[in-house]
Order: C-alpha cells, then structure tokens, then sequence
C-alpha cells in the first residue's frame, strides 16, 4: 500500500482505499469462530465469552467492530496499536507483551508492515500463557508461525484461530490434526453482501473522483507505516 500510495502522489493522483466497507464481515466472521465449534461432543467443557479479557492488535476499521461485538458480549476489551485513541475508554497497552499478558485472547487485526511482522513472536505466545488462545485475522506473517506451532504443541498457549497464514497457500501440516486449532482459507470477508458492497464503494469512490468531489474513504497516509 505504501509504495502504490507514494507511486500515485508522484502523478498527483488520489488513492481510495474501498476496503472498509467490508469490515463488518470480518468482525461477524471472528465472532462466529469465537463462539461456535464445528461438531458436537459429550464429556467436553467449554468456557463462557463473557468476562474474558479480549486484547486487540490493530484497533483499526476491523478491529474495532471486533471489539463491539465483542464487548456485546460481555468481554473485557485491551488494545494495542502505534497509539492510544482519545475516543475509546478501552485500556489502552503500549507493547503487544504486556497486552498478551493480560489477555485470555489475543486478536490479531493489524496491517502487515516492517513494525507489525511477527508482532507476536515465542515471547508474546508465552505472555499470553497456557489458558489463552491467539486468532489472527490481519496478515500470516503478523504471528510467527513456526514459534506457533511450538507454542500449540507443547501446550505453551490453549489454542489458536487462523484465517491468515505467514507462506499462503502453505499450511503447516501439523496444524491440521491439532484439535486445539481452527483454519479457515483467508475467507473471513467473502459473504455475497461484502461483494455487493465493495463494488458499490469502489465505484462510489470513481464518481466522486471524477466529478471533482472529495473520495469516500481516501487513505490516510499517517496510518501507513513502512
């Protein structure tokens, strides 16, 4: 994104970012495989959503609709991010490890950029501790998946849930018979109605530009970080 932006501000044009319509979809996605298991059992126990400490890396457009939700449900919202919002009464923590420390479960929502690559490195996943359990629906290489894959292992961390993976379309193949983990194929944002959407913002954004009006949702150059 940095580099598209900076390449289009050299031929002074304007660059829209139409994504953010499809926000919702992915906060509803993690919602769902916060709160819903994929087959039925007897003799297994679960673990109430409410009162669980929630910390979010990211507390963009996504993240902060994960934290709505999620704060409906009874949750107790953390976050990190390059700065604290003034507009937000969410705890706010400065590095991801004392967040993680904090936390029951750790979400991933943030952008993939030199300061975000394995964010959550073999010190944040042993912060997080073995009741907790990291969801990543930002970018794969935000987690690093092979200290993940230890943590999983060797019960280091309760579990994880991936949308996202550090080497697409690769998957480790011992994530694949760990009961403790769900996989999705990076489809969080795929619903019929996020289609729809996206082509009616995008084309929101073409008529505004061309008739000489301000873009929809110009991107924000402070929130690029390189």
């Amino acid at each position: 994104m940095g580099r598209r932006r900076a390449a289009c501000e050299g031929r002074g044009w304007s660059l829209p970012f139409s994504l953010v319509v499809i926000s919702d979809q992915i906060g509803e996605r993690l919602g769902r495989c916060t709160v819903w298991t994929v087959a039925w059992r007897t003799g297994v126990g679960g673990a109430a959503l409410g009162g669980k400490r929630v910390g979010i890396i990211g507390l963009g457009n996504i993240g902060s609709r994960i934290a709505r939700r999620l704060e409906a449900f009874g949750c107790i919202i953390h976050y990190n991010s390059r700065k604290p919002k003034d507009s937000i009464s969410y705890k706010y923590f400065g590095n991801v490890h004392d967040l993680a420390a904090e936390s029951d479960v750790l979400i991933v929502a943030c952008a993939l950029n030199k300061a975000t690559r394995h964010i959550v490195d073999k010190d944040v996943l042993e912060a997080l501790g073995k009741g907790g359990v990291v969801i990543n629906i930002g970018r794969g290489a935000n987690i690093d998946e092979a200290e993940l894959v230890v943590a999983l292992r060797e019960g280091k961390i309760a579990g994880a849930g991936l949308d996202v993976f550090e080497h697409e379309p690769k998957v480790p193949a011992e994530l694949f018979s760990m009961e403790n983990v769900v996989l999705s194929r990076h489809v969080a944002v795929f619903t019929e109605e996020s289609r729809s959407d996206l082509r009616a913002h995008t084309v929101g954004n073409l008529e505004a530009f061309f008739s000489g009006q301000p873009l929809l949702t110009p991107v924000d150059a402070d929130s690029l970080v390189q």
